[in-house]
Parts: structure tokens; sequence; C-alpha cells
């Protein structure tokens, strides 16, 4: 069941949603591949560092999360040394990522990525501008509705 601030999606690919407001040809050539191979990834360190980097699209980047925790599921309840992973740090990159009010429009990743960089570093992949724009009549038609229903419109 979706909740009211769960980031759109245009369909799943093993078990992932897939966000909406990025094109076709971007789903196909970057996201489903970066989806596929992390569901092949087993240690849980290079799937935090793969979950970390800010770069890499948010859905694979969630998976490597769901699947990093997964493992230190795991590891504690067969009483096995933990894996060398933050879990704590791992909620912290990966927060915003599914998020609708968390999403930056202007690139793919979450705003909450930008408290954590230096000024002057890079940030993820730029949005694409049409759907960029789309976002932002979507969430001016949310403004809009909240306006009106409170009686400001």
């Amino acid at each position: 069941m979706s909740r009211i601030h769960d980031f759109p999606t245009v369909g799943e690919y093993r078990g992932c949603g897939l966000h909406a407001y990025q094109p076709q040809s971007r789903i196909e050539a970057i996201v489903k591949p970066a989806i596929d191979a992390v569901a092949e990834m087993t240690d849980p360190v290079a799937l935090h560092e793969y979950a970390a980097n800010r770069f890499n699209p948010p859905e694979a980047r969630l998976l490597a999360e769901k699947i990093c925790r997964r493992c230190c599921e795991l590891a504690a309840a067969k009483r096995r040394t933990m894996p060398a992973v933050d879990l704590d740090k791992l909620g912290a990159v990966t927060a915003g990522l599914a998020n609708w009010r968390w999403m930056s429009t202007d690139y793919y990743g979450s705003l909450l990525c930008d408290l954590a960089l230096p000024p002057g570093a890079k940030l993820p992949p730029e949005r694409d501008p049409e759907c960029r724009d789309q976002m932002l009549a979507q969430r001016a038609r949310e403004v809009e509705e909240c306006r009106r229903r409170v009686g400001l419109a």
C-alpha cells in the first residue's frame, strides 16, 4: 500500500519501485542495470558503499540498503560477527530517496544529500529538464490543492 509521501513510481523491476519523473530511456539504460548489479551483490560492506554513493540511481541505492540491512539481521540471528557497516549512517545516506517531499527536482537524489556535501562538491546526475518541470508542476498543483482545502485559494 502506498503512503502519501512515497515517491511516485511507474512500475516495478525485481521488486524495486521504478521512480517516476525520469525518461524511460534512463530507466532502461541506467536504473535497471544498476538494480541487476546490486541484486548480485552479497558483501554488506560493498552494499553499504554502493548505497552511500550519490551518483548511483536512487532505486538501486535503496535496494542496496535493504540487502545490507538484511545481511546484518541474518548475522545477528545466527549469532555471527556483524558486518563492519554503520547502519545509522546507511539510513542517513539513503534518507529521502523514496520520499516525494525530499526528492530533488534538480537531480536524481535526495535534498538531504546537500546537507552532507562540502561547498563545490559534485551533485548526483541532473534530472531531465522536462521531468523536472513535470515534478515542479505536480508540486505546484499539490500546494494549490492544500491552499484550497484550508480556504486560502
